[in-house]
């Protein structure tokens, strides 16, 4: 090999290197901007860019919440949960993975909702619940057995790295009752 071609291909696997070490830098600075977001507004600005590249599972616990700001729910039908609505006591699940829609339902009257999934190479594991107040009061998310979902009343909502198979973030909004919304992150719980 003449020393201009052994140049080259060096140069091609820096590049490459380089191209792999941009992609996962840029993975971990999204996530590291969702985790920081102290504000709904701001959070859910970034769920359509997480769900473009992550896992991203929504339930409902209890309600939506009926004083949910319109801004917000556009941010999460934009995202790609374009069935999610705010009525009250209507379960709903989605799922995203790197922006296609894997699952969305929803039903209205309490009727419990569930998920589950199961790679079949044993790298994932998701179940996730929907129920309404009076049918079991609950918005689980877990993932390979372990439930991240906040618990919040409200719109609880998993960002998972599947490349990295990391958590990236993990919150709980509720806005069933005006003026009195609350936004946490799973890492604020404890």
């Amino acid at each position: 090999m003449m020393e201009e071609e052994k140049v080259a291909a060096q140069l091609v696997r820096l590049q490459r290197k380089y191209d792999e070490m941009q992609h996962v830098l840029g993975r971990e600075i999204l996530g590291g901007q969702l985790r920081r977001e102290k504000d709904a507004e701001g959070w859910f600005g970034r769920l359509k860019e997480a769900a473009a590249n992550f896992l991203v599972v929504l339930t409902v616990k209890d309600t939506a919440g009926n004083s949910m700001p319109g801004s917000i729910q556009e941010k999460i039908r934009g995202a790609g949960f374009d069935q999610f609505k705010n009525d009250l006591w209507r379960t709903y699940i989605g799922v995203i993975l790197q922006g296609r829609t894997a699952f969305q339902e929803f039903h209205e009257n309490e009727a419990r909702t569930d998920y589950s999934f199961d790679a079949l190479d044993g790298t994932l594991s998701i179940q996730a619940t929907s129920q309404a107040w009076n049918q079991g009061n609950c918005g689980d998310i877990f993932l390979n057995g372990r439930n991240y979902a906040v618990g919040l009343r409200g719109v609880n909502i998993v960002v998972y790295d599947t490349e990295s198979g990391q958590v990236l973030d993990s919150i709980g909004f509720d806005s069933h009752e005006a003026g009195n919304m609350s936004f946490r992150h799973l890492a604020a719980e404890g």
